[in-house]
């Protein structure tokens, strides 16, 4: 019996021994400082950091606002838009010339195609005016040495001419003219203030015409020239 409690005892110190010192090594694992490596890069959360620092984090995808200028016009004739120009420039105020282009509604012209030569075309002209038909003889563009029976702003009114000359033997053609027309603006290529508006208000006023003047992203410019 003595034996067998001596046996028990020793057992239990063993497995007390064995405890303690694995609880010894997982203490000196913890307590053990990180090692730092030379070269290492160091990870930085970007909102923390610029936190610290009081930086806003601001994303690249975050759209700039766009500056406003001035825009002045409509001028009907480019001389007027020009001298309006030269004014800012004395003025030393940086500014550019704007041509806006006006699509209008398109004219129709009833017309012979070309002749072979200019000869041939008045010899046709000659003919025609003797028939009393209406007829010019075309001096310039794609169709030179053809002869022009009429243009007309409405498209009925073309086919009906064209209709007529045809009943009387004529192989005429109708095209469309397109119309364009222009309009003038003169662009301060400069940021927007109080004191430039109040300026640009005097030279206006010392330039005696008469247009608008209206805010325009500066952006919005370059898409307009």
């Amino acid at each position: 019996m003595r034996w067998i409690f001596l046996t028990l005892l020793l057992l239990n110190s063993l497995f007390a021994a064995i405890e303690w010192s694995s609880k010894a090594d997982k203490r000196e694992i913890l307590d053990k400082p990180y090692q730092v490596v030379d070269g290492g890069e160091r990870l930085t959360l970007l909102r923390g950091e610029a936190a610290l620092h009081g930086v806003d984090v601001v994303s690249d995808n975050r759209s700039k606002v766009d500056r406003l200028c001035l825009l002045l016009g409509p001028l009907e004739v480019e001389e007027k838009a020009s001298r309006l120009l030269e004014i800012f420039k004395v003025a030393d105020v940086k500014v550019e010339l704007v041509t806006q282009t006006l699509a209008k509604a398109p004219n129709y012209w009833v017309y012979l195609s070309p002749f072979d030569s200019r000869k041939a075309a008045l010899n046709k002209l000659k003919k025609l005016q003797s028939a009393k038909v209406d007829s010019y003889l075309i001096t310039q563009g794609e169709l030179a040495n053809g002869i022009s029976l009429g243009v007309f702003e409405n498209i009925d009114s073309a086919r009906r001419m064209a209709e007529r000359r045809r009943n009387q033997g004529y192989d005429v053609k109708v095209t469309e003219l397109g119309k364009k027309d222009f309009e003038y603006w003169v662009a301060v290529m400069e940021e927007y203030t109080e004191g430039l508006d109040v300026k640009v208000s005097k030279i206006i006023n010392k330039s005696e015409m008469s247009f608008e003047k209206r805010q325009i992203f500066c952006k919005s410019v370059a898409s307009v020239k």
